[in-house]
């Protein structure tokens, strides 16, 4: 997002990019953790409770092809009529720590419920802006890859680049019906922050040296300006991201999409995301509910 923060190029929207560099910069430059702890607090018990409402405690099952601590996480996440929840909270990146679980640990829990024998399909509930490319496609394949075993249906008040990278893998999306929030935002961007006239009027004075051999080392980094050679090289990965997302959406979501107006970085509320493709429905969470278990019979 910014030097101070994130390195790296990231499917994320633009504007929650903006928000939260003004709520992480400042942290970081005080030495503290990027995240107030009652926030991640407050996202961690979040996710507990909404699968502790809705999941059957003391249902322990020897499943052939699960170890006893994957059959743990099976049964914690399965509910009593076979639909395995995992929620995407905030933004995505490999290792979490950024309002939400590693996108690593995600894809763990995804494998086990598709190998799980008594879960009939998966519904993600997802609220979030995206995040990093870095591991992206590896989930959004997983989500891919289970749902060939058995149905993913994505339930969403906001899904926005790459968690709807992720969830256009799945069956079905659904998004919530209101007059915020929405998805879409399927582009790529990389936030670069010169911060040379502000340590200049601050009387700092930065030299960079690099030894022999290191010219192209650390050619990014927010003091020294950016060569056109650089800038054209950066140019050439955001393009190969954005193919690379654009094609899996079109997989994803292939004789579902209506235009490639979806395609610019736009969100879209719930009826035109439903019109133009980028959703199947409108609905709440139980309806979204009820229709994975309809799925998980066919």
């Amino acid at each position: 997002m910014t030097g101070f923060s994130f390195a790296g190029t990231w499917y994320l929207d633009y504007g929650y990019a903006e928000r939260m560099r003004e709520v992480i910069r400042p942290r970081l430059e005080a030495g503290k953790h990027p995240l107030p702890e009652s926030l991640l607090l407050a996202n961690q018990h979040e996710g507990a409770s909404l699968i502790q409402q809705i999941t059957p405690r003391g249902q322990l099952a020897i499943t052939a092809g699960l170890t006893g601590s994957e059959q743990r996480i099976a049964d914690y996440f399965r509910t009593k009529d076979g639909i395995g929840i995992l929620s995407i909270n905030g933004a995505m990146s490999r290792s979490g720590e950024l309002c939400s679980y590693g996108n690593e640990t995600l894809m763990a829990w995804a494998n086990i419920l598709g190998r799980d024998e008594f879960t009939r399909a998966i519904l993600l509930r997802v609220n979030s802006p995206g995040g990093t490319v870095d591991s992206t496609k590896a989930f959004a394949d997983t989500i891919r890859a289970v749902d060939a075993i058995k149905p993913v249906v994505t339930w969403t008040p906001f899904a926005a680049s790459a968690a709807l990278f992720v969830a256009s893998q799945g069956r079905e999306i659904w998004v919530e019906d209101q007059q915020v929030g929405g998805i879409g935002s399927i582009g790529v961007l990389m936030v670069l922050t010169n911060q040379s006239k502000a340590l200049e009027k601050q009387g700092i004075e930065v030299e960079i040296m690099r030894a022999d051999g290191s010219q192209d080392k650390a050619l990014v980094n927010g003091v020294e300006p950016i060569s056109d050679l650089t800038r054209a090289e950066l140019q050439t990965t955001l393009n190969a991201c954005r193919s690379e997302f654009v094609g899996y959406v079109r997989r994803g979501r292939a004789g579902k999409i209506k235009s490639d107006e979806v395609f610019t970085g736009k969100m879209y509320l719930p009826n035109q995301a439903v019109k133009l493709g980028l959703a199947d429905a409108k609905g709440t969470f139980q309806q979204a509910y009820q229709r994975a278990i309809q799925l998980s019979k066919q």
